[in-house]
């Protein structure tokens, strides 16, 4: 489909010689492999899956620009939203290599005080407190991630239990940014030390920014005039 989507804008329907066509797809090709390479060597993945995502999304992504550079001096609605759909789906590519390239996860059972290694971030639980909610008792936990270039984000998850279930129930807290999210949940006491769950995901936001782009391409696609329709 990535292939697809890559060669279609650039080739009259049944008319698009395949000479003329190879010479266009060419750089885009070029350009797509090592945009695929540099990347997956940078996020030290060496999943055959990561590397097909990263061309995919490069390859649509310059296909579309190539397009849309070639045809601006008469762009309509229709163009404009094929321009942005397309644009989502490499975006939702992307978003999907990189998660599945550079997620990292780790569980571990840590009293306050205590810190783990998480790639490229650490990790630790500073204190864990009782907090009561309006219709819940549990847990808040204070933990600190803090990059390999001292950025520093704090985190506070809960652990739950409603009073009227009396079931608990894990509230994960979230840092989303738009080049990874980190996540954090915390679990029950085991002697002592409080089970931690912490994740970063990067680019994940770009799966949701593909999905929104692809709609919105719907819509302006959508929104044209029909042939002959009067303004």
């Amino acid at each position: 489909m990535a292939l697809l989507l890559g060669i279609g804008p650039l080739a009259s329907w049944r008319h698009a010689p395949l000479g003329p066509m190879l010479r266009r797809i060419a750089l885009p090709a070029i350009a797509s492999g090592v945009f695929a390479c540099g990347v997956a060597a940078g996020s030290g993945s060496n999943s055959p899956a990561a590397w097909i995502g990263f061309a995919a999304a490069a390859w649509i992504a310059t296909t579309t620009l190539a397009d849309a550079i070639a045809r601006h001096h008469a762009p309509t609605r229709a163009l404009a939203g094929m321009w942005l759909a397309h644009l989502g789906v490499a975006a939702f590519a992307f978003g999907v290599a990189s998660v599945g390239a550079g997620e990292r996860g780790l569980d571990a059972a840590l009293r306050p005080g205590e810190s783990f290694a998480l790639g490229s971030w650490r990790v630790a639980l500073q204190q864990v407190g009782k907090v009561r909610g309006a219709n819940y008792d549990g847990h808040r936990a204070n933990v600190l991630f803090t990059s390999a270039d001292g950025r520093q984000v704090a985190l506070q998850p809960e652990r739950r239990v409603y009073r009227a279930l009396g079931t608990p129930t894990t509230e994960a807290a979230i840092d989303p940014g738009i080049t990874r999210d980190l996540v954090v949940s915390i679990g029950e006491p085991v002697d002592g030390a409080w089970l931690l769950r912490a994740h970063v995901k990067p680019f994940v936001d770009w799966i949701w920014a593909g999905c929104a782009l692809m709609a919105l391409g719907g819509l302006v696609a959508a929104s044209r005039r029909p042939a002959g329709a009067s303004r």
